[in-house]
């Protein structure tokens, strides 16, 4: 489980992002792109929502059960990396901050749940490396949350202001 979670979700992941900054060097974004990801408000609900139904204890015991279910995992962890790319891109700093902070909240609920849990929670795993998967996702939620306020501490006024050049319609 803490493999799982802890080193493949975050590599499945950054491939996705990769792949889509490459695909998008190479061949451009066009306009439908640019319309369904106005915002960043469709990627980054469908990145949350995809790493949610992942935390779930019974889809990781269906993804190690199921050889489909487990090609639906990498397939729409990989799409989740691409979604990423572009709702980072795209997200004002309230955007931004609402995701990441249901994400981060997330991160730390499920690694309190997995890591204080007497009972092992998914049928497939340990109980220790439960535990260990806990610990992880508290500690990506650190993280998570340390990599957000640095990223909106380099924007003026913390992303929720324009510099004065911009403002006066200064485009230099």
């Amino acid at each position: 489980m803490a493999l799982q979670m802890l080193a493949e979700f975050p590599l499945l992941m950054a491939s996705g992002y990769a792949a889509c900054a490459w695909i998008s060097r190479r061949h451009g974004d066009n306009r439908a792109i640019d319309a369904l990801m106005r915002m960043g408000l469709a990627p980054l609900l469908y990145v949350s929502l995809c790493l949610m139904f992942w935390m779930v204890p019974l889809a990781l015991d269906l993804a190690r059960l199921d050889a489909a279910v487990n090609a639906s995992k990498v397939v729409s962890l990989l799409a989740a990396g691409a979604a990423l790319r572009h709702g980072l891109w795209r997200a004002p700093a309230a955007v931004l901050l609402f995701f990441a902070g249901n994400l981060i909240w997330t991160l730390a609920t499920v690694g309190m749940l997995f890591r204080d849990a007497g009972d092992r929670l998914c049928a497939s795993f340990l109980l220790a490396d439960q535990q260990l998967a806990g610990s992880g996702l508290l500690g990506y939620a650190v993280a998570a949350g340390v990599g957000l306020f640095l990223h909106l501490r380099r924007l003026p006024g913390f992303g929720f202001s324009l510099p004065d050049r911009l403002r006066n319609g200064d485009k230099r």
